[in-house]
């Protein structure tokens, strides 16, 4: 999220900041995980948005 949108977790939810981390670092997860640039290119597209990957 931080690339689609400069999202970043602030300094004070770090419970979820951990518990985003944990997900992420789940083998289940980076199983079916694509690349960052997919999930860019992707929901740029769905939400009209222009590629600022291009």
């Amino acid at each position: 999220m931080e690339d689609f949108r400069g999202f970043h977790f602030p300094g004070e939810l770090g419970r979820l900041k951990k518990w985003w981390q944990t997900v992420v670092n789940r083998e289940s997860v980076q199983a079916i995980a694509k690349p960052p640039e997919f999930y860019l290119e992707h929901h740029a597209r769905l939400l009209h948005i222009p590629q600022a990957l291009s």
